[in-house]
């Protein structure tokens, strides 16, 4: 899709719409430098502070991709994240785990990728989607994931 402020922002408010509970929305090139209009779309596809709670809310920040689902499963899928060994080999910033510093992103607590495979190699992100859509059909993720 589009990488342009306006594009991305309308792309999520029509995900944000059409999402089941529990769903999950990728937003590709988020943490990218030489995309920020995705950054920027993203903030303004938020509602304004105290109108209304946002429809989509950020999870994980992972392989070049920002995760987002509803607010009522956030917490569910942060810790599933968390528990996913695929995951956990790459995630180095879980929310406030340092003492010092932040990983929220518009307020909301994400477990964070670092390391040098910051794009992830299509072989492991194989091995990422097959986990996920287990965790789908255990009754633990929400919808099964698709790409």
């Amino acid at each position: 899709g589009s990488h342009t402020a306006a594009a991305v922002a309308g792309d999520l408010r029509l995900a944000a719409a059409a999402v089941a509970g529990g769903g999950v929305v990728l937003l590709d090139d988020f943490p990218n430098d030489l995309w920020m209009g995705v950054r920027e779309g993203f903030y303004r596809s938020l509602p304004p502070l105290n109108v209304t709670r946002p429809r989509l809310v950020p999870f994980l920040l992972l392989c070049n991709k920002l995760f987002l689902t509803t607010p009522a499963y956030h917490g569910a899928l942060l810790s599933a994240a968390l528990r996913d060994r695929w995951v956990a080999a790459r995630v180095l910033l879980e929310p406030e785990a340092s003492g010092s510093g932040s990983t929220r992103i518009a307020g909301w607590p994400v477990a964070v990728q670092g390391g040098d495979d910051l794009q992830c190699s299509a072989s492991v992100t194989e091995a990422f989607w097959d986990d996920w859509r287990q965790l789908a059909a255990d009754g633990q993720g929400g919808s099964q994931p698709r790409r």
